[in-house]
This record gives C-alpha cells, structure tokens and sequence, in this order.
C-alpha cells in the first residue's frame, strides 16, 4: 500500500506543479499575446486552442486529478500504516507474554501500556503522514527546482537561496529536541503509571484515607510533565517563528526581484506569477521539514522504549536444548525433588540456601515459614517462572529444566494468594484454562466451596466480576480462582496462601473436598494456617532460606522449633476464644 501512496504523491505532485504553468500561459501567451517561448507553453497551446476558456478547463480537470490523488494517498498511507501498527501491537504483546517473570518486576505496568500503546500510535502517526511528507517535500523541491530553472535560472537562485538555511535550521532543530522528547515521555510514563497503580488499589487509599496523598503525589509528577511539555512546546514556539521569518524574507526576495526584472523586460509578468506560485509551494514543505524531523524524533524516542521491550530476554521454550537434546514432555506422575538449590532474585538477597528434600508421587505436602523465607519462591521454580541460581530440581527423577515449561505448566496447578480474575462470568473464568461442559464447572465450584454463592447471585454462573474479579469479595475469589485448578485434574496442585481469605470452616470444607478429588495428585499446601497443613502427609518447614524440619504433623508437634511454636500460639487463640 505504500508504493500506491507514493505513487499517487508523484501524481500529486505533477499535477500541482502544473497548475502555475498554465497560469503563466494565460497571462503571457493568451492575454499577453507573446509567442510559445517553452515546451509547456507550446504544449498548452495545442491542448486550449489560445483561450482563456481552455486554460480554465485545464486547470480544473488538474485540480481534479489532484484532488482524486491526494484521497487515494490518504486511504492507502492510512491503510499501510494502520497494518503496521497492528502487527506491532500484536508482536509486542506477544513478547510480553514470552519475556521472562523477572521482567515485570523491573517495569512499572504504567510504562509498559504507555508503550504498547501511546508509543505505538507516534509510530503509526508517524507511518501514515510524514513519511508520505518526506517524499512530497523531495518531489517538490526536485520538480520545482528544475520547472524554475527552465524558466528563469537567474531568479530560480534568488528563489533557492535561503532554502538550504532552513534545512540546517531544521535538522539542528530535530537533535534539539528528540532528547527533550524522551525526557517527556519518561515523565508521562510516570503520570500514567500512578494513574494505573490508583485505579487498581482504589480501595485500599479510600481504606487508608490516602486520597489526599495520592492526589498530592499526582499532581506533583503532573507538574513535572506539564513543565517539561512546555519547554518542548517553547523549542517549537522558537522554530516556527525563526523559520517563518526566513521563508517569508525567501518570498519577499523572489517578489522583488521578480517585479524589478519584470519592469526592466528581462523577464514576463506571467513567469513572475509562476515563480511566486511555486515559491509558495516550495516554502511550505520546507517550512513542515522542522515538523517532520520533530515528528521523527519523537519516532525514534518511540521506536527505541518499544524495542526495549522487543529485545527483553524471553522464556527459552524451544523443543531443543543448547545441548542439542530434545525438550521432553513425559507423562508427569508427582515425584519432586530439590537437590542443593539455590535462589536469588536478580537485585535481591539470596532466599533459598541450599534446600533438600524430597515428595513422593500423591503425597499432600504443607509447607510453613515465615514471611519472607521462601515459600512462594519454592513454587515459582517448580512452575519455572524462576530458574534456580545453583542446585537441581527433579520431577519424577527428570530434571526440570528438562521439560517443556509450556507442557509443565499445563500439569502443575498453581493457586497464588492474590487471587486474578479476568473481567469476564464466573463461569468463563472457571474454564478458562480449557473448554469444559456445565456439570464440570458447577462440579469445581463445589469443591471449591463457592457453589452456594454463586447460586445467589442474579445470574448465577453468568455474573460478570468486574476488572480483576472486583464484585466479589477477596474469599469468594480465591475460590473461583480454586475452581478454576480443580476443574482439570493436574498430577501437582501447588495452593499459594489460597485460603488465607476464608474462614476456618470453608477452609475445611475446601480441604475435604480438595482430600477427595485429588488422591492421584501431588499437593503442596502453603499456609501460615496450622488447621489448613495439620492433615497434609507431611509438612515442611523453611526458615531463613533453609529446611529446617520435615516431618508429620504429630511428630513436629513433639519437636522444639517454628512449627510447635506457631501450633502453641494458635491453639492458645483458638481456646481463648472458645472460651
């Protein structure tokens, strides 16, 4: 579609430039009576007949032509450009997918939208018009170059010579302000990350009381955004005037050269008109080339914050190791086992120091710590969302980093603590790992104990929860998040602090029915909750990074350490209360 365009800008272009000729035909050879002095007058001759009718005609159907190659300019840069930018949009998303877990915790969610999406469209604008302006203003200044010097090559130096300032005037301009433009688009960055990172945790300010913070803290990276577009727009401000000045002092020269040549009959009013006319042609674009390079420079601010995100380091999932050897995807029984593993987040302390242990095929496994020793950490690298530092991690005797992380993923359930609900029913975000009938969602949903919830609402599994599941309470969507693992049986289930929201008793109905449906299945509970790990097989204990017991239930009861501590502490409240 952009050879169409630039085609149609060629025929634009001929078909403008034409125009002034015509009228330096009338004046001259028609009203004027002079002889054909150059092939366009001769041309013009034969095609009008001498008339001024003729003349009229001609330069209407040129119009026209114009007019009709400018519309088909305008759709096919559009449509090329718009193309693009779809592709981009959609390659950049897709990357976003593939980039690696420790990606997003060095980039602000804010940044990232700004860039896949404000960024995109200075690329788009960029595409759809002042490309199609660099080739008009080249056209241009060619055509009319050589249409003057045919004419008058005296006057056609008065009319070029300023010109070539107002090109270095232009492009030292460009490198003025491309710096400028990513100064503010960094600080736009941040005005719409605060606004994201607002919308998002709306309740927890009106909670806290913060809004008065907050709207401080706004207005404040508000302030540094608006200064920095005004000294952008004061750079622009600068330009134009300054570059106005010269293409005006560019017409004022050609105006009275031409009329003092006229007077003296070195050269025909009618080429005087013409010079005028083309030198107003020409002026314009010269003039827009500050724009374009501006435009272009803030294209390139824009091209450089996407490509950051093009060349982040992606999920190595191909179906062939550095080593050669092929990506396995066995059938996946349970069996896990960490050997000596070690994890440090990038820019962060180290967290897992040398863990050891081993889980047995179908075993419920607890796992107990305090905040910060490294709970969660355990199933982001059995889903490798995380690869350990040092150590191995084997599953059913396989090491992990052996297996397709797509094909783990699909077998190993995760239930984070902070539950994500898409904005869509309840029973869409119950399937969405995967097409499943009525009786097969409604069967999760009462495993997971919020059948009954469900059921009172309006429109039961059709209920829309709003952005991030925001209609339902923080119990109720850990529980579809629940159902969601459960409605496709997984040979590892890994529940995350997943029933921190609820109450004793719906936790307790969740693990009866998370005991019975799940006999062939590993599972990892993760709860600060002793009533939630207590009936599990065995439970771990991490502390500071490490193993600091693993035993059962009635035997770390027995034991001195973290686990008999916290089942004092919390048998002490629960007869407290009991009482």
């Amino acid at each position: 579609m952009y050879t169409v365009a630039m085609v149609a800008v060629l025929l634009t272009t001929l078909f403008a430039m034409s125009i002034p000729l015509m009228i330096r035909f009338a004046i001259d050879q028609v009203i004027g009576g002079a002889a054909a002095d150059s092939w366009s007058a001769d041309l013009m001759t034969r095609l009008t007949g001498g008339t001024l009718f003729g003349v009229a005609i001609l330069i209407l159907i040129a119009s026209l032509l114009r007019a009709a190659f400018l519309l088909i300019k305008g759709i096919a840069s559009a449509a090329a450009s718009e193309r693009i930018a779809k592709g981009l949009k959609d390659r950049v998303m897709q990357h976003l997918h593939e980039v690696k877990f420790e990606f997003f915790s060095s980039h602000d969610t804010g940044d990232l939208i700004q860039r896949a999406t404000s960024d995109v469209e200075t690329i788009r604008r960029f595409l759809a018009v002042q490309v199609v302006e660099i080739v008009s203003i080249v056209l241009m200044v060619g055509i009319v170059s050589a249409l003057m010097w045919s004419l008058d090559p005296k006057l056609t130096f008065i009319a070029l010579s300023l010109i070539p300032i107002v090109i270095l005037f232009s492009i030292w301009f460009f490198f003025r302000v491309k710096a400028k433009f990513k100064i503010a688009d960094e600080a736009e960055a941040k005005v719409t990350s605060m606004l994201q990172e607002n919308l998002s945790g709306i309740k927890v300010i009106k909670a806290l009381g913060r809004e008065p913070f907050e709207h401080e803290k706004f207005s404040g990276f508000n302030k540094d955004l608006k200064e920095k577009v005004y000294k952008l727009i004061l750079n622009f401000a600068y330009f134009w005037s300054l570059s106005d000045f010269v293409c005006l002092l560019q017409i004022a020269l050609v105006m009275y050269f031409g009329a003092k040549w006229a007077i003296e009959g070195t050269i025909s009013l009618g080429t005087v008109v013409a010079f005028i006319t083309y030198e107003n042609m020409l002026i314009f674009p010269i003039r827009q080339l500050g724009r374009v390079l501006s435009e272009f420079g803030k294209t390139m601010v824009a091209v450089v914050r996407i490509d950051e995100i093009l060349e982040a380091e992606t999920e190595d999932d191909s179906t062939v190791s550095p080593d050669g050897q092929k990506d396995l995807e066995p059938e996946i029984i349970g069996g896990i086992e960490f050997k000596g593993v070690h994890f440090t987040y990038p820019k962060g302390e180290e967290i897992l120091k040398g863990i050891d242990f081993q889980i047995l095929p179908g075993e419920t496994i607890g796992i107990l710590g305090p905040t910060g020793s490294g709970k969660s950490t355990l199933a982001y690298l059995l889903t490798r969302l995380y690869e350990p530092t040092e150590g191995e991690i084997l599953l059913d005797g396989i090491p992990l980093n052996r297996i397709s992380k797509r094909y783990l993923r699909r077998n190993i359930g995760l239930v984070l603590q902070e539950a994500f609900l898409y904005a869509r029913t309840i029973g869409e975000n119950i399937a969405i790992r995967g097409e499943a009938n009525e009786a097969d969602i409604v069967r999760a949903a009462q495993i997971s104990a919020i059948h009954h919830n469900i059921e009172q609402f309006d429109h039961r599994y059709e209920t829309l929860v709003g952005e991030k599941g925001v209609s339902l309470s923080g119990g109720q969507r850990q529980r579809v998040a629940i159902a969601r693992t459960l409605l496709k049986p997984m040979p590892v289930m890994i529940f995350d602090d997943s029933l921190s929201a609820v109450d004793t008793e719906t936790d307790r109905q969740i693990r009866g029915g998370l005991m019975a449906n799940s006999a062939y299945s590993t599972v990892l509970l993760i709860s600060h909750r002793l009533t939630t790990l207590m009936e599990a097989d065995r439970i771990l204990v991490i502390e500071d990074g490490a193993v600091s017991a693993f035993d059962t239930h009635e035997a770390l009861i027995q034991q001195e350490g973290l686990y008999k501590r916290v089942w004092d502490i919390q048998n002490s409240i629960a007869e407290a209360e009991a009482s």
